[in-house]
């Protein structure tokens, strides 16, 4: 194959970090990824990567063959029933799966990614095209295809992969799709905004800086710059810099849905390239946003798959969405050396991604509430469902990245020493100066606050080695041989300069008492309850149903697992209840229509679901009824709002069951860990007393709900400090009582 003069001038250049190493730019990130760093992990996040790695990156494209197929296809008669983002399973795909090779260095998955890589670049066309839409409709947005989006991921997987392994046709794929992007938008009388779906499409921006970092070429800087300063501004776009640059919040700007999140990445990578502090500020602003005011208690992003500016939101936390922010967490990590930043990196791995997977390896969540039941996307999403990729959604594909992502933040530089960010029981190593270094940690870490470090050099070598100490450690105790540290901060890296000797052993003692995080509006008089990273959760010991059993449905309903919606005039569900109050709670959007609701046969009310902001909560309740039992109808009217595109009606539950949680007291809440064993083991297990003086037992999040169990992460506590949002406690926790 001949290969072009692009990928000839590629060839000249040296390897470089895609994902975080030194690179020639005008600002250099305060931290990046060490290449060829070796991990052995142990304990919880070994058994669910093997799982994983088996069960699932080793399996799934033989089982699911369209992954692949859809582009073969792409040309051929009938066109294949596609999503908008059919595109993107691969890339997905690619880009966890060699995340997570980076933290097993498996050679049956080197292997076999090499044959995925190998016949994913077969599929590229000549002008450098590979997505599985026909010729008529090559990145061109019709029927609202997000075919850049498809490409975006695509480019990161096979950047990713030729990092790792200095692949050249993995390169010159990715080369091919980056030329073909600046022919079609480069100032070519048509931009990336034309093609709709701007907070997807736009995404590209990310890949293109990428690109640009290894080749430098200077066209895909152009281009990414065109979009950055040219195209988000544009009516339909993401506006996402001058947003930020106004002191806006995410939710508030006009494309606040997770996808975004890509683009925004690109703007730092701008940064980098740059040194223009502009895409500095807008980046950290638009990070700080989200953690205030989207990120959930359970270090899960997205309220039914966008910002609301409201962390207690009930609406769908998907997998893919988390996927997202923490990627933007790696990167706003590399450009602050802010520790709190990786304590929000923690924070979502130990509870969010452990939530979402199921420990076989074999299937994910869609949506991971923070109370709730959890399932299989394949069931939860199964409108994604398409013959040859039966178990492929936007989030199965994507959800081992959240685990590869380990890989960027676990340990790192600042280009003096080593920065240790994982806790756990493992043996990091990697060359420092040219001198190899390994970090052997003997910890249940995070069972138990102990960690014990073991620092082996190959050689006497002097170095600074910064220890996260987290946000929510109050006191926390350092020793190095056996001799105490002084100044052992909270939400700060402890830095221990020194010459470092074969043995060297540093005892870290964090402080591992409860915290708590005192709720508002939807969680108002409701506490998570944390110890350390982990947030705790109550499985009742009852099923509690998604939909209360007493609703009944007609025809024309959709059950989408988080609620149930329909727009067929004359729909209805009935549901008894017995009470003097009857609550109604879902959603607004701005299709939504008008129900007609009656009480034992007597029209009550004509409700108006609509709101011009997509996905606000929606409450609508009846009181002082008689006592005894009740049947409450709503029925779809053949009326609407006149502002509202549709007559879509929703229901997350009517009278949905009262707290059936514990009630605690912070004030003598003083548990104690408890073993379990079996096959659905928890992470921790904990027993508490309660305000009734019964034993209660708590386990962690991650682990909590996998047998279909509903659980709850926000509980009664008496006497909590409530603590507000801050940039040194982002979690709004609080050791001290009122």
């Amino acid at each position: 194959m001949k290969l072009g003069l692009h990928f000839f001038l590629v060839s000249l250049v040296a390897l470089t970090n895609v994902a975080g190493a030194e690179q020639p730019s005008s600002a250099v990130g305060k931290l990046r990824r060490i290449p060829d760093t070796r991990y052995e992990l142990h304990g919880v996040a070994r058994e669910y990567i093997a799982a994983i790695t088996a069960n699932w990156l080793l399996t799934m494209p033989d089982r699911n063959p369209a992954i692949l197929q859809m582009f073969a296809d792409r040309d051929k008669q009938p066109h294949r029933n596609l999503l908008r983002w059919s595109g993107e399973f691969a890339g997905k795909y690619l880009t966890g799966a060699t995340q997570v090779l980076r933290l097993t260095h498996d050679p049956k998955l080197k292997d076999y990614l090499a044959k995925f890589v190998a016949n994913l670049v077969r599929l590229q066309a000549e002008d450098g095209y590979l997505g599985p839409f026909p010729s008529i409709n090559r990145l061109e947005g019709k029927g609202g295809t997000w075919d850049a989006w498809g490409h975006y991921h695509i480019m990161l997987g096979l950047l990713l992969w030729y990092e790792e392994t200095g692949d050249p046709q993995a390169l010159q794929c990715a080369v091919k799709i980056g030329d073909l992007l600046c022919r079609k938008f480069l100032h070519a009388g048509k931009r990336i905004v034309d093609t709709g779906s701007a907070e997807t499409n736009h995404s590209v921006i990310h890949s293109l800086c990428l690109l640009y970092k290894v080749t430098k070429t200077p066209a895909y800087l152009e281009l990414a710059r065109q979009i950055a300063d040219e195209e988000f501004p544009a009516k339909g776009a993401g506006d996402y810099v001058l947003v930020a640059l106004a002191g806006r919040e995410f939710y508030q700007g006009p494309k606040p849905r997770w996808e975004s999140l890509h683009s925004i990445q690109g703007i730092v990578e701008l940064y980098w390239i740059t040194g223009d502090e502009h895409y500095r500020k807008a980046f950290e602003q638009l990070w700080w946003s989200i953690a205030k005011l989207d990120r959930h208690n359970n270090g899960g992003f997205s309220s039914g798959e966008q910002a609301r500016g409201n962390p207690y939101h009930q609406g769908a936390i998907e997998t893919c969405c988390t996927v997202a922010w923490i990627a933007m967490g790696v990167d706003m990590l590399r450009l602050t050396d802010n520790s709190v930043v990786a304590d929000e990196l923690e924070l979502s791995t130990l509870n969010q991604v452990l939530g979402y997977q199921h420990r076989s390896g074999k299937w994910c969540t869609y949506n991971t509430p923070m109370d709730g039941v959890r399932g299989n996307s394949m069931k939860q999403i199964a409108f994604q469902v398409r013959p040859g990729s039966e178990e492929i959604n936007c989030c199965s594909a994507n959800a081992p990245r959240g685990f590869g992502m380990i890989s960027d933040w676990a340990l790192m530089t600042d280009g003096q020493g080593l920065v240790l960010n994982w806790y756990g029981p493992s043996t990091l190593s990697a060359r420092l100066n040219g001198t190899a270094v390994a970090i052997k940690q003997q910890t249940d870490y995070p069972r138990d606050g102990r960690v014990v470090l073991n620092v082996l050099p190959e050689r006497d070598l002097r170095f600074p080695l910064k220890l996260r100490i987290p946000h929510w450690s109050a006191t926390s105790r350092v020793q190095v041989n056996g001799q105490p540290v002084r100044d052992v901060k909270p939400g700060a890296y402890l830095v221990l300069d020194r010459e470092w000797k074969p043995g060297d052993t540093v005892q870290v003692d964090l402080d591992m008492s409860l915290h708590y995080w005192a709720g508002e509006r939807e969680c108002a008089d409701a506490t998570s309850i944390y110890r350390g990273p982990l947030l705790l959760v109550y499985e009742l010991d009852h099923q509690w149903p998604t939909h209360n059993p007493a609703i009944h449905f007609s025809a024309g309903w959709k059950h989408l697992g988080h609620s149930s919606v329909t727009k067929e005039i004359g729909a209805s569900l009935e549901a008894t209840f017995e009470g003097t109050v009857v609550t109604w709670k879902g959603s607004k959007f701005d299709d939504a229509g008008k129900a007609r609701v009656t009480i034992d046969g007597n029209e009550i009310a004509v409700v108006d679901q609509y709101g011009p902001k997509r996905g606000d909560p929606f409450k609508w309740e009846c009181r002082d009824l008689q006592a005894g039992k009740h049947t409450i109808k709503l029925t779809v009217l053949d009326e609407k709002n006149p502002d509202s595109k549709e007559h879509w009606l929703n229901v997350g539950s009517i009278d949905p069951p009262v707290y059936a949680g514990p009630v605690f007291d912070a004030a003598t809440m003083d548990g104690s860990i408890v073993s379990a064993d079996g096959a659905m083991a928890p992470l921790l297990m904990m027993e508490f007393t309660n305000t009734d003086g019964k034993k209660v037992r708590l386990r962690d999040y991650g682990t909590a709900g996998e047998g279909g169990v509903h659980y709850l992460s926000w509980l009664k506590v008496q006497h909590v400090k409530p603590a507000p949002f801050s940039e040194a406690n982002p979690l709004r926790s609080s050791h001290s009582t009122r």
